[in-house]
């Protein structure tokens, strides 16, 4: 059995943007937010590795719900 523990994840650290709404929010696995993303911007995070970062783009360019929700969402990674 696979068990995938996650949490909210902030796009832009509040502590930068003062900014929690939902524009700004998206699950992530936990382990995943503590250990590699932390207090960074996904960018930060991940544009070392390319292959990563552009799968990440295509998860978030892929949300359903309101263009311009997913739009925001996407400018932020």
């Amino acid at each position: 059995m696979f068990l995938l523990v996650v949490e909210m994840e902030i796009h832009i650290p509040f502590s930068r943007s003062l900014d929690d709404s939902f524009v700004n929010l998206t699950l992530c696995a936990t382990e995943e937010n503590r250990n590699r993303k932390g207090n960074k911007t996904p960018y930060e995070a991940y544009s070392g590795d390319a292959e990563r970062y552009e799968q990440i783009l295509d998860r978030v360019s892929r949300f359903t719900g309101d263009h311009r929700t997913r739009n925001e969402k996407l400018r932020r990674f």
